[in-house]
């Protein structure tokens, strides 16, 4: 019987307190590959205290990727805003210590994956959840995409918004909340240039011209 082979595969080991750790490529043309969600999933299973191999197999996850900061963006989405600070310590390592994953990059995918996920609201729970573990860098992308997405979402689900706003308020973590804050005084500036009211033609016109910086 003829086997299919991923010509795309990636197998990349690393040895952590003799523990082996295997990690799946991020990216290829079977439809059975592991989403990344699923992949930090099982890895989250696997290292229950986090460590070393946790940091090092999110490292190669998020490395390994053709496009390592929307894999970072999928990473942080996917960590359960429950998980133990000794996992989230461990991802936050790995995802600063990617030298190929840029700000503004992370910022984008960040904003992007919020806004195209099916519960935003459990989203940004997440992303807040990790946010104490990453570079101040990336924290004010976390802010600035957070409120990037608020401003989006909050045109066709204004309840979600506002549950997505009132988790960035009551976050310990200022960096975000600074970016946050920068950003949203960007975003009404561009909605509604010179303070003036929109009139329901504009409303109805569908989502606000907004992008991460």
């Amino acid at each position: 019987m003829i086997r299919k082979f991923l010509l795309t595969t990636m197998l990349a080991i690393s040895v952590a307190g003799g523990v082996v750790v295997s990690v799946a490529p991020v990216e290829a043309a079977d439809a059975q590959t592991p989403s990344i969600g699923q992949q930090v999933a099982a890895l989250l299973a696997q290292y229950p205290n986090g460590g070393a191999g946790l940091e090092g197999a999110i490292s190669l996850l998020i490395s390994g990727s053709a496009d390592p900061s929307a894999a970072a963006a999928q990473v942080i989405l996917a960590m359960p805003a429950t998980a133990p600070s000794s996992q989230l310590a461990s991802v936050g390592d790995a995802i600063n210590g990617v030298t190929s994953i840029t700000a503004s990059n992370l910022e984008a995918a960040l904003a992007s994956a919020i806004e195209g996920s099916i519960d935003p609201v459990s989203a940004t729970q997440s992303a807040l959840a990790e946010a104490p573990y990453l570079g101040n860098e990336y924290q004010a992308a976390l802010g600035r995409a957070l409120a990037t997405a608020v401003a989006n979402i909050g045109v066709l689900n204004p309840t979600a918004a506002a549950a997505m706003q009132s988790l960035v308020a009551s976050s310990n973590v200022d960096g975000v909340k600074t970016a946050f804050a920068e950003q949203q005084s960007i975003v009404g500036s561009i909605n509604n240039p010179g303070g003036t009211q929109q009139n329901s033609n504009t409303q109805e016109s569908g989502r606000p011209a907004v992008s991460p910086n």
